[in-house]
């Protein structure tokens, strides 16, 4: 337990169903029902999750009141391969960082990352990885003060659909998260390079994780993969176990159904150790998906992700992405070109209907 003079709060990894019972309290009273994880308001089930491990939550409580949170998320952590987890124990998203109102600008995140970061070191994870929004620089000075380093750009994935408050903006242009990898105990490997990859040499160099690129072959067998999404949301995620002959045309599928049923963001994990993802690159660009970004050991079997998304969106300015430093800017640039340069192949998924406003 850590406490800090500033904001007169303590910090403790979360452990009863009191302290998560206030916890769904301080998410209702700081974002009213518009949370996008929706199982943070069901305390036995945050409870449950922590019991497992498979979110390990730090709460800063001010006497029995929870005023912050942050969590500890092993990714994908829902879906399961035939009862086994489809991600490795090996990378975590540290994420569902909130703070109460009254509790803001009094170093309470600063306290509950301290108790987070004692929580890893003493463990054996390899690399944690951060989304931070892209109109809020703040949550990016703290990823880098961590060691973090820009791999990816999800573009439009927050269509406004959140209010931090009251009185907070309900602007036309979706919000953009850039993700900041923390290279914890950084390893070695081999991945594929598809098209719209050619920077990602440079940011595996940044994160002290080289990769060897493989050298590309046809794929064999069928593919398999699992689509979650959220309807209320308009997002969704492919996640795909196994890279086949058939992948371009199961995602086409999938891409068809889920952009004609209103998702206006998908984005697709790919294994990266596998060789037939690198002669596939173009075709996926043709079906109007392109590059989102890259998280190393992210499978169970301890591949690494290249991330591919697609939006919705007819109308994004690159002029709206704050980011702090030129490492950042460059990440931005690469992803941003990928989605004005598929803008027109997703149109033929979106055939029969208007493309719905970015709202």
């Amino acid at each position: 337990m850590r406490s800090l003079p500033e904001s007169g709060v303590e910090t403790r990894r979360l452990t009863t169903l009191d302290q998560a019972r206030a916890l769904v309290d301080c998410v209702y009273e700081t974002y009213g029902l518009t949370y996008h994880r929706s199982w943070l308001y069901d305390a036995e089930h945050v409870l449950d999750q922590n019991q497992r491990e498979d979110v390990v939550s730090f709460v800063a409580m001010d006497g029995a009141r929870v005023v912050g949170h942050l969590g500890l998320i092993r990714p994908a952590f829902e879906l399961d391969d035939g009862g086994a987890p489809i991600t490795s124990s090996d990378t975590r998203e540290t994420g569902l960082s909130l703070v109460s109102p009254e509790a803001r600008r009094k170093g309470v995140q600063a306290q509950l990352a301290m108790e987070a970061a004692k929580w890893v070191f003493e463990g054996t994870l390899k690399y944690s990885y951060i989304k931070c929004v892209t109109h809020h620089v703040g949550s990016q000075k703290g990823a880098k003060r961590n060691g973090g380093v820009p791999t990816g750009l999800l573009l439009g994935s927050i269509p406004r659909w959140v209010r931090y408050n009251e009185s907070s903006p309900q602007e036309d242009e979706p919000i953009s998260t850039l993700q900041y990898l923390v290279p914890l105990r950084p390893t070695e490997g081999a991945v594929a390079m598809p098209a719209g990859f050619s920077w990602l040499s440079q940011v595996c160099a940044q994160a002290s994780s080289p990769r060897t690129p493989l050298a590309p072959r046809a794929p064999e067998g069928e593919t398999r993969l699992i689509t979650k999404w959220q309807g209320d949301r308009k997002l969704a995620q492919i996640h795909v176990l196994r890279v086949g002959r058939d992948l371009v045309s199961r995602l086409e599928q999938e891409l068809r159904w889920l952009v004609r049923g209103h998702i206006l963001h998908v984005l697709i994990y790919l294994p990266g150790d596998e060789p037939g993802l690198a002669s596939l690159g173009a075709d996926l660009l043709h079906l109007g998906l392109f590059p989102a970004g890259w998280v190393p050991r992210y499978y169970a079997s301890g591949a690494d992700a290249l991330l591919y998304q697609t939006n919705a969106f007819s109308r994004l300015k690159r002029s709206s992405i704050e980011v702090l430093d030129d490492e950042a800017a460059g990440v931005v640039d690469h992803v941003f070109g990928g989605w004005m340069a598929t803008r027109e192949p997703l149109a033929g998924h979106l055939a029969g209907r208007e493309a719905p406003p970015p709202d």
